[in-house]
């Protein structure tokens, strides 16, 4: 999935422009499902409070499914989130998250499948003005929380933009010298990342009736079972 040496990797034409319009749809249809990020002080800092408002009217980063470091931040049970929305988003979507699976299989050799603790998710956002560094840095270990003995290095993530607005869709990583550095997404590819990488959404501004909407997940490697496990 990413070569050895490098901090990204990316499959091109994991979608076509169809499928891409079609999931949007599907997401912009299970609008009553997404669940507002209420900002954490960890999250966004100074603005939180703006930022609640602007969800409940709306404008703001939402989640559909439940990603296991919101889990972790509201202290939900795991078997809360499988149960509230997983059977939707396997109608819907269950193409989808076997495409991801049957991808990380072809590119790293192993067997490769659904966790179960949460399905591949999206993230949304209709905030409508610029977003400059309203997330921390971080690193996408927040699977340790719920399963014991996860090898770190082995964590993989996982991106497909779906919408992205006029000035497009990038992260922001941290170079290990330090320096801040811009990774761009590509429409229709899936990305990955090493999740010890330290990283960012990248700067954006949704205009009206504009989305920022990603498929996202992750993987590691359960060695007891020797398989990579998917998950949101």
């Amino acid at each position: 999935m990413i070569e050895e040496g490098n901090w990204f990797g990316e499959v091109k034409d994991f979608l076509t422009d169809e499928e891409r319009v079609s999931i949007r749809e599907q997401v912009l249809e299970m609008k009553d499902k997404w669940r507002p990020i209420y900002p954490s002080d960890h999250l966004f800092g100074p603005v939180r409070d703006i930022l609640e408002k602007l969800a409940h009217a709306g404008l703001g980063f939402y989640h559909l499914g439940y990603a296991v470091y919101i889990m972790k931040c509201s202290r939900m049970p795991a078997e809360k989130a499988h149960d509230e929305i997983y059977d939707e988003l396997m109608v819907r979507f269950e193409w989808l998250f076997e495409r991801v699976c049957s991808i990380v299989e072809k590119e790293t050799g192993v067997p490769t499948e659904l966790h179960g603790i949460t399905t591949p998710g999206f993230h949304i956002s209709t905030v409508p003005f610029d977003i400059k560094g309203a997330a921390d840095l971080h690193e996408d270990f927040s699977i340790i929380k719920y399963v014991d003995g996860v090898d770190v290095d082995s964590i993989i993530s996982l991106i497909a933009v779906i919408e992205e607005p006029e000035g497009g869709a990038w992260l922001e990583w941290q170079h290990p010298s330090g320096d801040l550095k811009r990774y761009d997404y590509n429409l229709n590819s899936l990305h990955a990342w090493r999740g010890k990488l330290f990283h960012r959404v990248g700067d954006y501004q949704t205009k009206l009736g504009e989305h920022r909407i990603t498929l996202q997940c992750h993987y590691y490697f359960d060695k007891e079972r020797g398989v990579n496990r998917v998950y949101f």
